[in-house]
């Protein structure tokens, strides 16, 4: 499957029910990384490899970089993708997606990369719960912001779906 990341749409979703708020992101340019780590743990058995267990459970890391060429919010006007992350702003009454209100703030994110052609070629859709920011980065000059984090989540979900116009 050709990807342009040109064609991809980001979503920010609170935890609001029935219909979350939600912020549209159009990707001007950028990158989108996942990393997902399965722990194990290695038993010896008198210096020689025997048994193998899995280990704890590991959140899965995101990391986002991208230009915007527009917002889109549910309802009103949109907020940025910083007070949506920080939960300020126009983005100041959302409720975080995890069900336990103890956690800290989180949104869940969809990434949807569109196929570059209309040849049949399915688009993918990629679901992220619960993810929470740790790190911001701002590239000015280039207009750019950079977002790392976890998902309160082993793994991502990535889905096929048919082609959709941006």
């Amino acid at each position: 499957m050709k990807v342009d990341i040109k064609n991809s749409i980001i979503k920010f979703k609170d935890g609001t029910t029935p219909t979350p708020n939600e912020l549209e992101i159009k990707v001007g340019e950028g990158n989108f990384t996942f990393v997902e780590r399965v722990a194990r743990e290695y038993a010896l058995d008198k210096g020689r490899l025997d048994t193998v267990r899995n280990g704890d459970e590991q959140p899965v890391d995101v990391s986002l970089e991208f230009v915007w060429e527009w917002l889109k919010a549910s309802t009103g006007n949109p907020p940025t993708p910083v007070d949506v992350l920080k939960r300020r702003g126009e983005a100041s009454a959302w409720v975080s997606s995890s069900a336990d209100p103890c956690e800290p703030y989180c949104v869940d994110i969809e990434i949807l990369i569109n196929a570059d052609c209309e040849d049949g070629t399915e688009s993918e859709l990629i679901l992220i719960p619960d993810f929470r920011h740790e790190e911001l980065n701002y590239d000015l000059r280039a207009g750019q912001i950079a977002v790392s984090g976890k998902a309160n989540v082993t793994s991502v979900t990535p889905t096929r779906i048919a082609y959709s116009t941006p």
